[in-house]
């Protein structure tokens, strides 16, 4: 279906619809230019003919898209709020634009559970796809082309007494974000960046990078300083090493789930401030054969301590179940079977 299919006048005549539907009643007669109009129109058709081609249930029908799905009607909200909070925000006599603009913006949290701040930049086209729970901040910029999925959070660092000023991220062109991702401070996310779900940033992510979530970290720091880390990676068939920060002095040992009874021996082989590096041994007590499935070590997990301080736990890290499974499936690795009895 062409764009054609809902046209300019249709799409305009929605806005005044939806404005005069929220208009506050002490502020007298509203007039715009049929220009910013007509703009905000062609940037809400985008919107919808982007979403029709990009999401396969959308069965690029642009006009699915704009009479059925609450997400884009969030974003369509948003369009005309920042057109009203942008006009307030330039000129004094018109201020009274801005009450209106967050009047829309709250209705449309309320209808579609979708919160845009009327003040944020967001280029075109933007999609919204399910968008439950989805926040952007008021000093946020996203640019063009860019696809969100549902609990997005572009938010500040603190929670209360947040300076003024930018403390949202700026966002680059065709990022797409994940489900539950939050993106936190007035960092920068580079074009092109792929962000999966659940991930929490809170650095500047270069230009093109993939941002994934292996590994799960629960921290428990009393008494002791911030401890990072960044990444963990396996550096050899029995080796791994954690990056990170204020690494130093920390012990390595291994919890595993009872089902499986693993025995996983450690040996620190290098340890300073930024890199933690680990040599890992296999010891079993089970049964022929289990460790042909690599799913057997999906529960095993790294435990970090300072004296007896447990200060970090990895969970599920691929890394480290790479070099288990690949440890036992070695001819001639050092593994001892202890049959039961």
């Amino acid at each position: 279906m062409n764009i054609e299919s809902i046209s300019l006048i249709k799409v305009s005549e929605d806005i005044l619809s939806i404005i005069k539907q929220n208009k506050q009643p002490l502020h007298g007669k509203l007039s715009f230019e049929k220009e910013v109009i007509i703009n905000t129109a062609k940037n809400i058709l985008e919107d919808a003919s982007y979403f029709s081609q990009k999401d396969p249930a959308a069965e690029q029908s642009i006009e699915y898209v704009y009479h059925s799905y609450s997400a884009f009607k969030a974003v369509m909200y948003y369009r005309i709020s920042h057109m009203l909070y942008s006009i307030g925000q330039q000129d004094e006599q018109l201020y009274y634009l801005k009450f209106l603009a967050k009047s829309i913006s709250e209705k449309a949290k309320v209808e579609t559970g979708i919160e845009i701040h009327p003040a944020a930049t967001i280029g075109v086209p933007f999609i919204i796809d399910h968008g439950i729970g989805t926040v952007i901040g008021e000093t946020t910029e996203i640019g063009s082309r860019c696809y969100f999925l549902q609990g997005v959070i572009l938010g500040s660092e603190g929670i209360g007494n947040n300076e003024s000023g930018k403390r949202h991220p700026t966002i680059g062109d065709d990022v797409e974000i994940g489900a539950h991702v939050r993106v936190l401070g007035p960092i920068t996310i580079g074009d092109c960046v792929k962000i999966s779900p659940y991930c929490v940033i809170r650095d500047s992510i270069p230009t093109g990078a993939k941002v994934v979530l292996n590994t799960e970290y629960q921290l428990k720091m009393e008494g002791q300083g911030s401890i990072l880390v960044y990444g963990v990676v396996a550096t050899d068939k029995d080796t791994i090493a954690i990056y990170g920060e204020n690494l130093k002095d920390l012990q390595a040992s291994f919890i595993c789930s009872s089902d499986t009874r693993h025995r996983v021996s450690t040996h620190v082989v290098e340890n300073s401030n930024r890199v933690l590096s680990i040599k890992i041994n296999v010891f079993a007590e089970i049964p022929d054969n289990t460790f042909e499935d690599k799913n057997a070590f999906k529960d095993i997990s790294l435990v970090l301590k300072k004296k007896d301080d447990v200060v970090l736990i990895i969970n599920r890290c691929k890394a480290i179940q790479k070099i288990l499974y690949h440890q036992v499936q070695e001819k001639n690795t050092a593994i001892t079977y202890v049959h039961q009895r």
